[in-house]
């Protein structure tokens, strides 16, 4: 997804885990490349992602602020919003 037409607000996501479900990606690390591919669409005035994985994923961006984490049996949710560089 290159091209939308409106700026996204809302990003929420269960992220593959397990045996019934793989992810195949040319990245080393997809968690990443899904957090990069997602910065350029996110609207530049307020937008939140929400991201559910295992525990063992690691889910964090250099791009992002993570406002919450919770972990709810093996499962574990964060919430970000991206960092946005001010223009001086």
């Amino acid at each position: 997804m290159d091209h939308v037409d409106q700026p996204i607000h809302l990003v929420l996501t269960d992220l593959p885990y397990g045996d019934l479900v793989s992810w195949e990606s040319g990245d080393a690390d997809p968690v990443s490349a899904l957090f990069e591919h997602i910065y350029p669409l996110l609207s530049s005035e307020s937008a939140v992602v929400a991201m559910i994985a295992d525990k063992s994923q690691k889910l964090g961006h250099a791009r992002y602020k993570r406002l919450q984490h919770f972990k709810i049996g093996k499962r574990q949710a964060a919430i970000f919003e991206p960092i946005r560089e001010t223009k001086a």
